[in-house]
């Protein structure tokens, strides 16, 4: 393995620090992607900022409400972006991927994702059935 356990405190800083020390030429920038459902749920865009730095994919049901939000709030665009809603793309939602992963709904997540990734989730991920 890569030695990174996924979902633990140190893994974003541990995975930055590799990078850096891969290719010392370079500066890394992180930027958290969200759907809006999810940035809606916790605000997110009164987190944005130098440090903390978004990618907001657009959500039917939930766009208009990060757009709206947005608009209140002077936001720049280096630290928060809403990107459109993609209705070709099939509906995957982290949190229901999570969500079937606890149930070990296999069906509904062959839908969702390639079944190398459904068997890395069922063998590293927190999120195992109960």
């Amino acid at each position: 393995g890569d030695g990174f356990k996924p979902n633990t405190a140190d893994t974003h800083e541990a995975a930055v620090a590799y990078l850096a020390s891969c290719y010392p030429s370079l500066t890394f920038v992180t930027w958290w992607l969200n759907g809006a459902d999810d940035v809606v749920k916790y605000k997110k865009w009164e987190k944005a900022g130098e440090n903390s730095r978004h990618i907001t994919i657009g959500r039917p049901g939930d766009t208009e409400a990060v757009a709206a939000a947005i608009q209140q709030t002077p936001l720049d665009p280096n630290h928060f972006l809403l990107g459109p809603e993609m209705p070709d793309v099939p509906d995957v939602s982290s949190t229901k991927v999570r969500t079937l992963l606890r149930a070990r709904d296999d069906r509904a997540l062959t839908d969702m994702l390639h079944p190398a990734v459904m068997a890395w989730c069922y063998e590293n991920s927190p999120y195992q059935p109960r």
